[in-house]
């Protein structure tokens, strides 16, 4: 492969592993683009929002880096974007909080709403390193032409011997989404939903073999089950999350229909909490119980005339007992941490 095509095989290795669509093809123009800019060490800019073929775009970034090769400049870009002790080699870093502190790496690993992406990749090799630029291009409508597409890396052999599918057939566009609950309560089950669409036929894929993909919050890393589709073109997996998930699928295609990725699900959780209060001989008590308890800043209040007053603070345990309170209606308020949602329980004493 050319360093160009390197760059994009490996910008988009890093976006898969972590569950992310990929980019599903470099553009000519887009290549021009990213290689007038490496001849000038410098990021390719987009000029304007004009159609790309039948493709629209609607938001874009791009990466440059002066390095030994893609993989080098991958590991700039990905793993070395930062500010760190001896500075950053990032020439958008200059400090610890400028916000161009890791902007390479998002650039690779942006969500783009969600938008098909598009790609160019240009490199020239110096007499002091080879310059390498990537463009990424999120956007709707058709596919443009592409000098080189994921699937001849993923599905070689399909893209070379398209033989399983009758002579002149072309490969019909494929719709995947994944539905399902914004938030649930832990230790409650939610239903994640997906379908599969022909939009060629307007009709269901039905058996086809999906990938369902989750990745916590919480967590760097995603992991996949294999599921199949009903006759209808739909599937439904149960999930217990315990913390806030994203859960999507994932379509690999087949010789006659193109691979697809759904939106991403975000199914937030909201710890359980249940409240009691019991009159004591120095007043009434409210034990709290609340799972998962992750140190969450927790308020207990009273109603009064003039709206809620806090009259405890704690952080959040599985167990809390709140004592010598007085007569009155009471609410836990447990305010949200990363991976779980804020929520509230009321209690009369």
């Amino acid at each position: 492969m050319t360093p160009a095509v390197q760059t994009f095989v490996v910008s988009n290795l890093e976006r898969v592993d972590r569950g992310l669509r990929p980019a599903i093809g470099m553009v000519d123009m887009l290549n021009t683009l990213s290689k007038n800019a490496s001849s000038n060490d410098a990021d390719p800019v987009l000029p304007n929002w004009n159609p790309i073929g039948p493709f629209s775009p609607n938001r874009w970034g791009s990466n440059w880096a002066g390095d030994l090769n893609a993989l080098a400049a991958d590991y700039d870009w990905m793993y070395d974007d930062g500010w760190g002790p001896t500075g950053s080699y990032n020439l958008d870093c200059p400090n610890s909080t400028a916000s161009g502190c890791w902007g390479h790496r998002h650039n690779i690993l942006g969500v783009y709403a969600g938008e098909e992406i598009i790609t160019g990749v240009g490199s020239v090799v110096q007499s002091q390193w080879t310059s390498i630029s990537q463009i990424f291009v999120a956007g709707t409508g058709g596919d443009p032409a592409f000098t080189f597409t994921w699937s001849q890396v993923t599905a070689p052999t399909q893209t070379a011997q398209p033989s399983t599918a009758p002579t002149g057939t072309a490969v019909d566009s494929t719709v995947l989404t994944a539905a399902g609950p914004a938030a649930i309560v832990a230790g409650h089950a939610a239903t994640v939903t997906g379908r599969l669409t022909d939009t060629v036929l307007n009709a269901a894929v039905p058996s086809a073999s999906l990938q369902f993909c989750r990745r916590a919050v919480t967590s760097a890393t995603s992991s996949c089950t294999t599921v199949t589709t009903g006759s209808d073109g739909a599937v439904s997996v149960a999930v217990h999350p315990a913390v806030t998930t994203l859960f999507w699928f994932v379509y690999d295609g087949s010789a006659v229909l193109a691979s697809a990725m759904s939106n991403q699900l975000r199914v937030g959780v909201r710890p359980a909490v249940t409240l009691h209060a019991a009159r004591s001989t120095v007043g009434w008590h409210v034990v709290a119980h609340v799972t998962p308890a992750r140190g969450q800043s927790i308020r207990l209040q009273r109603a009064t005339s003039s709206g809620w007053v806090t009259v405890r603070r704690a952080s959040a345990r599985s167990w809390l007992t709140f004592s010598r309170l007085r007569a009155g209606t009471y609410r836990l308020v447990v305010s949200a941490v990363t991976g779980s949602l804020a929520t509230s329980a009321k209690v009369r004493a």
